[in-house]
């Protein structure tokens, strides 16, 4: 898999400690990325990282990718990874991991700091992003312009789609087809 963001440059841009195991985080920049693959569509995702993997960024490839996409996967795998830095799957339960040098955060406390630290910032990043594809839609003609996308924190925890598709009596979807 071609990542956008590597696991060292993810530590480098996020707050997470520099000796958490890259095999704790491959599997959640795998699973972060393949949210900025349903934000950007198939076509711009892909056309993306056949550039990376051939050296072949464009212009605006590399202002999209700099200024939204990495933020985005930093605020996002920071939003995925907080459970799993306290806690381990194993063959036998979930358990809560421990360390000499320091005490694991109760669940409440993880619970807090991703509802009310994390997840508005990944909101927002996501809504950023995705105002600045429409706004520059000539520039990523591989981006299906998305006039009706509505970012909620709320669907973060859901399997719920971000896109908005109206309903032919909705009030503002007549206004803005005349």
């Amino acid at each position: 898999m071609i990542y956008i963001l590597s696991s060292n440059t993810y530590k480098q841009r996020s707050v997470i400690d520099e000796n958490v195991n890259d095999s704790v985080l491959q599997p959640i920049l795998r699973k972060s990325q393949n949210k900025v693959k349903r934000l950007l569509g198939t076509d711009l995702y892909n056309d993306i990282l056949t550039n990376i993997d051939n050296g072949t960024v464009t212009t605006e490839q590399e202002s999209l990718l700099n200024d939204y996409v990495v933020n985005f996967l930093v605020a996002i795998n920071d939003y995925n990874v907080v459970p799993f830095l306290n806690y381990k799957l194993t063959n036998i339960s979930l358990s809560k991991k421990t360390s000499d040098n320091s005490a694991s955060s109760a669940l409440d406390e993880v619970k807090w700091i991703r509802e009310n630290v994390l997840k508005s910032e990944v909101a927002d990043l996501e809504k950023e992003m995705i105002d600045f594809l429409n706004g520059n839609i000539d520039d990523y003609p591989l981006f299906k312009e998305s006039r009706y996308y509505r970012c909620d924190p709320n669907d973060l925890n859901t399997n719920l789609s971000q896109i908005f598709i109206p309903r032919e009596d909705d009030i503002e979807f007549r206004y803005k087809n005349r």
